[in-house]
């Protein structure tokens, strides 16, 4: 059976994340987070999650020293480490504060990363071939047939409006 991936399973991995997507060596990272240089290596080669690596490429890219994600992940930490002593005090409106913050600050990661994706869905309902609309459509066709140019009226209009529907149609 395999070992469990230590990385995975650190406090700090998300921080261990933004560093194996960084400049940094294995050796630093190594040095930083008490972990040894062949587990950093596969966790970055099995584990280590797309989005951290294509923020990172993109700041490299760009040529910023530190990236928002890179701060928001050390704010996530440092967060962390606030929570666990107000927890341990048993400070409960301070823990739900920290909390809060966490989420803002997961919330605007998942963003960033593509993890979260808050685009709009737009539904299309074709009214010509809805339950209802052909319900109404046939009563209004039924009502006009005694009258043969109010019907053609309504129809012509209908068209006009309503550009699915054809005007023949009835």
């Amino acid at each position: 059976m395999a070992r469990p991936c230590l990385a995975c399973s650190s406090l700090n991995r998300d921080a261990i994340d933004v560093a194996l997507a960084g400049p940094a060596t294995f050796a630093a990272i190594s040095e930083r987070f008490g972990l040894s240089t062949d587990g950093l290596r596969r966790h970055k080669l099995n584990h280590l999650n797309p989005g951290v690596l294509a923020v990172a490429r993109q700041r490299r890219t760009e040529g910023s020293a530190v990236s928002v994600y890179e701060r928001l992940e050390e704010l996530v930490v440092r967060a962390n480490k606030l929570l666990d002593r107000a927890e341990k005090k048993g400070s409960l409106v301070a823990g739900a504060q920290i909390l809060g913050q966490i989420r803002q600050a997961l919330e605007v990661i998942g963003r960033l990363t593509g993890e979260l994706d808050d685009k709009p869905v737009t539904n299309v309902v074709n009214i010509g071939t809805w339950g209802e609309w052909l319900s109404v459509r046939s009563v209004l066709y039924a009502a006009l047939s005694q009258h043969p140019d109010a019907k053609a009226d309504v129809i012509e209009a209908l068209s006009r409006a309503l550009p699915a529907l054809e005007a023949g149609n009835g």
